[in-house]
């Protein structure tokens, strides 16, 4: 009984976060769309809402669903899933490089300058984090020649620093959606644009929150975690009685 809770509850998470994760693109790029007048790289007015939506879909929605890699197809043999999760990784990373050369247009020449506020600070140090966590995770583990003994050593901190990278993505979106609502000039009036940013900011932390609970609970966790090379030929598809093997 126990075991098949834990399958519902596992299910209903990984639902919610794609829910949660959709709702966070979709109100970013409403919130451009609507109250920043749209999209268009060529107007320096409205280049900025590039920086909310690609920042967004990447270091939030992208990023979350490369940590779930594993734990949605926890059975499946893991070279495979090693591709997957790298290849969400570099979407992602590719994403925030379009948010922040979008950012940097708008601010280039006019007042206020870049990399001022914590904001900035937090934002270049989750940018470098993140392009060194995926270059090191590319040689640790999907390089072939990494020996076996030195991935089991790093693995570890691989993966904590990849859900701490998590949290920083969030603090970060969140000190840039207050940093844009205080700029508005009419945050305590709490009007609609604000509105759309503060929930924004709920909808981000929640999503982090989900990811953070399917990707920590134990009982989650692929099968056989301990091997690094699983090519066993299981199904990819995760089935209710996978958790009964863990």
């Amino acid at each position: 009984m126990f075991k098949k809770a834990e399958t519902v509850i596992f299910w209903t998470a990984v639902v919610l976060s794609q829910v949660f994760g959709v709702i966070c693109v979709v109100l970013a790029g409403f919130w451009g769309g609507a109250y920043g007048s749209g999209f268009d790289w060529n107007d320096p007015s409205k280049v900025f809402n590039f920086h909310i939506l690609f920042m967004t879909l990447g270091f939030v929605f992208l990023f979350g669903d490369a940590l779930l890699v594993y734990r949605l197809f926890r059975s499946g043999p893991k070279r495979p899933l090693k591709i997957l999760h790298a290849f969400f990784l570099i979407l992602a990373l590719v994403c925030a490089a379009v948010g922040v050369r979008a950012v940097y247009e708008v601010r280039k020449d006019k007042p206020p300058k870049t990399l001022y506020s914590i904001h900035s600070w937090l934002g270049i140090t989750l940018f470098v984090g993140f392009a060194l966590q995926w270059l090191f995770g590319f040689i640790l583990f999907l390089f072939p020649k990494t020996p076996m003994y030195f991935r089991k050593i790093c693995l570890p901190f691989h993966t904590g620093f990849g859900l701490f990278l998590h949290c920083l993505a969030v603090l970060v979106a969140l000190c840039g959606i207050t940093e844009k609502n205080m700029f508005s000039g009419r945050y305590k009036e709490l009007q609609s644009e604000e509105v759309i940013g503060n929930l924004l900011g709920l909808f981000t932390v929640g999503f982090h929150a989900l990811v953070f609970f399917i990707v920590s609970y134990s009982a989650y966790r692929r099968v056989e975690p301990e091997e690094l090379e699983n090519d066993a030929g299981r199904s990819l598809v995760m089935t209710p009685n996978s958790f009964e093997k863990s």
